[in-house]
């Protein structure tokens, strides 16, 4: 039979084995899901954890406050896995990162380049480069290509004359004047916004 010391001594023991099964499933949730973070706390003597969405974040952080003596539990949020682009682009702010998650995951590859650009190169934040995304004009190609269409449809020149139209020049002198933009989509492919400072 177990004295009080040998039983507290169990009891604590199986406290300590139930909550480190408790993080071990916590950090297998969190590995199997799409989107990985971590809290990393500034005091190194605080535990950091795992997280996969903000409902995850919120009930973890009251648990990790209770233990800090000040209550605040100061951390930098890691990204371990997700959208990159998404995160990079939402100033590496969680509340930013989740809010534009499904207006960003709806978005075609085209549609994410052109939202970079536009935050990236015109200072917008994520929420406005993707109100203003509706009033880009764009299209596939580079901006030579876009000079062809042009001369083609636009100029309405077919024959001798559009095989003599200089599509390099027009093109270079759009982009010089600031009205065309192309943007590198890789392996090999192009688009060309076409109203660049008229959105």
């Amino acid at each position: 039979m177990l004295n009080q010391t040998q039983q507290t001594a169990a009891n604590v023991q199986t406290i300590e084995q139930t909550i480190e099964d408790q993080q071990q499933q916590e950090r297998e949730t969190v590995f199997n899901s799409e989107h990985q973070f971590y809290a990393c706390p500034y005091s190194w003597n605080l535990q950091g954890f795992y997280f996969h969405g903000q409902e995850d974040y919120g009930s973890k952080l009251k648990r990790a406050q209770a233990v800090d003596p000040s209550g605040d539990f100061e951390h930098e949020v890691e990204f371990i896995d997700g959208d990159a682009d998404l995160w990079s682009l939402s100033g590496q702010s969680l509340s930013v990162y989740f809010e534009q998650l499904e207006d960003w995951e709806a978005l075609s590859d085209e549609e994410k380049a052109i939202v970079k650009h536009l935050a990236q190169n015109q200072g917008l934040s994520l929420p406005e480069a993707l109100e203003r995304l509706e009033y880009v004009q764009w299209q596939h190609g580079s901006t030579k290509d876009a000079a062809y269409d042009w001369a083609k449809f636009c100029f309405s020149l077919d024959g001798v004359a559009l095989q003599y139209f200089d599509c390099e020049a027009f093109a270079r002198d759009c982009v010089l004047n600031g009205e065309w933009t192309e943007l590198y989509l890789g392996q090999g492919e192009y688009l060309t916004i076409i109203n660049e400072h008229n959105h």
